[in-house]
This record gives C-alpha cells, structure tokens and sequence, in this order.
C-alpha cells in the first residue's frame, strides 16, 4: 500500500536526509522533501528516473501528478540494506581513481555516515 508523505504530518514520519538515486547511479541527497521535488524534474519522474529512500531505508516513491506536481509518497518498505550497498559501491567508484588506497571501506561505514559521505562538497 501507498500512502502519500506530502501532507505535513507524514513529512515528520519521513526520516530525513532522503536519498535518491538515478538510473546513472548519480547520488543526491535532500534536506527536505521540497528540496527534493525542487531539483527533480517532473518528466523524470515519470519516467520512473529514480530510486528514492529516507534516511532510515525506507523504501519512497516519486509520483507525478497530472497538474504537473511531484508527490513523494511511501511503500513502507524498509530496505537499508539495499540502500547501504548502492551508497557503499558509488563512493567506491567514485573514490577508486583518487584514493586506491581509502583508509576505510565504504563497506564499513554506517548507513548514516555513508549517506554524509554523498552529500556534495561546499
């Protein structure tokens, strides 16, 4: 079942930073729910672009309505680990070049602290 996490009360349930990723396993990751719908765009969406989670694993969904708004709603599926391994491979890759030799593995690190690793430098 879907439920829609766009009224202010289920946006509290959301476990913020969200997380998502594209079919290029570009990584972003968004401070709020309208930060997301901001940057992502509509046709995207309806292209079913992007894998969407909350910081907890939570398994969300895009959705595109037909008067052109973007809707994050939730499958209630939790899936960190799903999450963890997508987040861990793409830091991998996208250290590897720089750094053959990481003190840490991407592996090793938590869920939390591998989604502040995608966050993109300021």
């Amino acid at each position: 079942m879907i439920k829609p996490s766009s009224a202010p009360e289920e946006v509290d349930a959301l476990n913020l930073p969200l997380v998502a990723i594209d079919r290029g396993n570009w990584v972003g990751v968004f401070d709020s729910v309208v930060e997301l719908t901001g940057y992502v765009e509509w046709v995207a969406v309806l292209d079913d672009e992007y894998q969407l989670w909350d910081a907890a694993g939570r398994r969300l969904q895009l959705r595109a309505t037909t008067d052109g708004r973007i809707e994050v709603a939730s499958t209630w599926n939790l899936e960190p680990e799903a999450l963890r391994d997508k987040l861990a491979g793409y830091i991998s890759a996208a250290t590897a070049p720089l750094s053959p030799t990481m003190d840490l593995n991407p592996c090793d690190l938590s869920l939390g602290d591998l989604i502040e690793a995608c966050r993109p430098l300021e």
